[in-house]
């Protein structure tokens, strides 16, 4: 067996690329494995054999054609069954193929299996079926792109249910080089972004389908030149190279940016037809059922900041805050609890918008300064929200302190209260809550309002918990607050509320405030019912 050595090579465009070892090994590897995973055949007549490739390219089978050819893109590794395509694959496959000219735009979130079915599981069936003659795929580079090609050939060079059902289709050509021909005619090619591609073509043919996988970078989008520049190259460069009659785009990318390569191509084609695939829809539920579940989604959230998650698996790209700023954020180590002018622990529970926050946080106010002193941004339940209420009171003994606790007065209609004061009763004892009413008013005004605390430096964060995942939650929130943003806003919203209890503490107390729960008991542990606060919030 020969030694794998790194390679250097002429590529379509002129260019001299080196591949390393590692990347002919990986080459290599994936093919071994395609071979492995397709190594079963089913026994069949040839007649069998005949029904069932022509059964496999009907439009409407693309699943069942996936799931036959591609087992080791879509077998669940912890049950060994096959994984259904999602409902958005199979549509946006109809979309690209109703029609000999069409633009589509696949805005995918990561793990969506963007690249996997434009690039191969798209690419197979269509080139079998004969209708897509000419593929060409453009990437960030020309490296990139021909590294996207190495995945339609290794298919079309090791899997064996395509070898036992088409023969070999391999012909003339190499990835590396970026451009290969099958045995059957169909050719396909690669190229960079903004490389020159006026007369490419294989003798008299012309690319057919056009693909731009994965073209944003994030330091390409904060220069509003270069994205220009990248979009008049697919309108004015790019789009010229197709054939006559046969003109497929499809622009496969997650939005990074709101003025990325895939957003400015979008605005720039009034006829292209749009997928927008979160991972969640607007009920949160997953959009791939058959891949994820709604517990998946929450660990990654978990792991994610709210800024990366959006952008990453919700297409909701959420720039540097435009009021308030990364700069403005400090962090010290807290003063003593004791020395503070005011406490005020606030919670606001998105006691009914699914997929909201739980915020809570304990404030404290020192001459000028506000001390942002503990924090809690999660999407959990209520329970624990409470389990970790309590454990922080006790940690930090915060009974010997005078503390304001108050939660959005809703906190007292909803039930929230049947969870803390359970929590409560088995410690024998209730942290004394108080429902307060929210300040009335837009709630953009409100929380724009309090800018001004960090403008003027008065504003710190406790080093204690600094690069927490609900201190980069909170701090991502507040970055991404500005009007018509869909971003959540629970963690600044509690801000604001927090901000006026602690003025309403060094001034006049509200008069309104209602207790929730009893207060710390002196040995009997009584049960709370809530039917005075219920009167007394009717109507709210």
């Amino acid at each position: 067996m020969n030694e794998i050595k790194r390679k250097t090579v002429v590529t379509l465009h002129g260019s001299n690329i080196t591949y390393s070892k590692k990347d002919l090994e990986n080459f290599n590897r994936w093919c071994n494995k395609i071979e492995a995973q397709t190594a079963y055949i089913p026994k069949e007549s040839r007649q069998e054999k005949e029904e069932r490739k022509k059964r496999l390219l009907k439009p409407e089978n693309y699943n069942k054609f996936f799931q036959y050819y591609f087992p080791h893109y879509c077998t669940d590794k912890k049950t060994g069954k096959l994984i259904d395509c999602a409902p958005y694959h199979l549509e946006i496959h109809k979309a690209l193929t109703s029609e000999d000219m069409t633009e589509v735009a696949f805005m995918g979130h990561r793990g969506s299996a963007k690249s996997t079915h434009a690039n191969v599981g798209f690419a197979a069936r269509d080139m079998l079926a004969g209708i897509m003659p000419f593929m060409l795929l453009c990437g960030e580079t020309e490296k990139k792109a021909n590294r996207l090609l190495s995945d339609i050939q290794a298919e079309f060079q090791s899997n064996q249910r395509l070898i036992n059902d088409y023969g070999k289709l391999v012909g003339a050509g190499d990835w590396t080089t970026g451009e290969f021909t099958t045995k059957t005619g169909i050719h396909f090619a690669a190229i960079g972004l903004g490389q020159n591609p006026r007369g490419i073509r294989k003798k008299n043919q012309r690319p057919t389908r056009i693909v731009c996988d994965d073209l944003d970078a994030k330091k390409r989008c904060n220069n509003p030149r270069l994205i220009d520049e990248a979009v008049d190259w697919i309108n004015d460069d790019l789009m010229e190279c197709f054939d006559k009659d046969i003109r497929q785009f499809i622009i496969v990318n997650n939005l990074i940016h709101k003025r990325s390569i895939l957003a400015q191509t979008i605005k720039s084609l009034p006829e292209i037809k749009v997928f927008k695939i979160n991972a969640l829809d607007k009920k949160g539920n997953p959009t791939w059922l058959a891949r994820y579940t709604k517990e998946y989604w929450a660990k990654i959230q978990k792991k994610k900041s709210t800024r990366s998650f959006s952008r990453e698996y919700m297409n909701n790209p959420i720039d540097e805050g435009k009021i308030f700023k990364s700069k403005y954020n400090k962090w010290k180590p807290m003063t003593d609890l004791s020395v503070y002018d005011a406490l005020v622990f606030y919670g606001d529970l998105s006691y009914t918008v699914q997929g909201d926050h739980k915020a809570m946080k304990l404030w404290g106010a020192k001459g000028e300064e506000k001390h942002r002193i503990f924090v809690f941004v999660r999407q959990v339940s209520r329970r624990e929200c409470a389990i970790w209420l309590y454990n922080l009171y006790e940690e930090y003994n915060l009974k010997n302190f005078n503390i304001a606790y108050k939660f959005d007065g809703t906190f007292a209609q909803n039930r929230f209260v049947n969870d803390f004061n359970k929590e409560g009763k088995e410690r024998g004892y209730y942290i004394p809550i108080v429902a307060k009413k929210k300040m009335e008013g837009n709630k953009f005004d409100k929380i724009e309002a309090i800018v001004g605390y960090w403008e003027r430096g008065d504003v710190w964060y406790n080093s204690e918990f600094k690069d927490s995942t609900d201190e980069a939650t909170e701090l991502s929130q507040l970055a991404a607050f500005e009007k018509g943003s869909n971003a959540p806003d629970d963690a600044p919203d509690a801000d604001a509320e927090a901000f006026a209890i602690l003025d309403e503490l060094l001034g006049t107390t509200n008069p309104d405030d209602v207790i929730i729960g009893n207060r710390e008991s002196t040995g009997t542990c009584d049960t709370y019912t809530g039917q005075d606060n219920d009167e007394i919030y009717d109507g709210y």
